[in-house]
């Protein structure tokens, strides 16, 4: 079974210098969905900014702040390492650092289990704080669905 049929890709922000302004990545409609991995590309990136990712009852919304699971490449993008993966650690608010995180590929993965679902609260969203200048960053996620015939998890 080929990647694309198990999961569905998703471009969430396109590759852009973002010039200080903040990431708000389009969100994604977990109702019917298993599991989100955002797959975060770096390039230049100095200062440092803070990673959340919310849930919410509506698109872009900031509700629920969830803990996610992420891991960093294991060194800067076209470089010895960088296909191998860092350790698996939890954060609510992670701080991107430009000594970490400059240039290199961020792995963060959300259960729609951690969602509060029992509210309606279907909506994933990840955020960037509006710190870093620049921030050269491109977003893609990857959803399990729950069903093959899922329609679009987009808004």
């Amino acid at each position: 079974m080929d990647l694309t049929s198990k999961y569905r890709m998703i471009p969430i922000f396109k590759s852009q210098d973002t010039a200080g302004g903040a990431v708000v990545g389009d969100s994604i409609n977990m109702k019917n969905a298993h599991k989100c991995t955002f797959l975060v590309n770096f390039g230049a990136i100095t200062g440092n900014s803070i990673l959340t990712v919310c849930s919410a009852a509506a698109a872009a919304g900031t509700t629920s702040p969830l803990t996610f699971k992420y891991a960093p490449a294991g060194a800067d993008t076209m470089s010895v390492s960088s296909d191998v993966k860092g350790t698996m650690s939890t954060s609510a608010a992670l701080t991107l650092t430009a000594t970490t995180y400059d240039n290199t590929v961020l792995i963060v993965e959300v259960d729609s289990a951690e969602m509060d679902l029992a509210n309606d609260e279907n909506w994933l969203t990840i955020f960037i704080s509006a710190v870093a200048n620049p921030l050269n960053v491109g977003i893609v996620a990857l959803v399990e669905p729950r069903y093959s015939d899922s329609a679009t998890f987009l808004s």
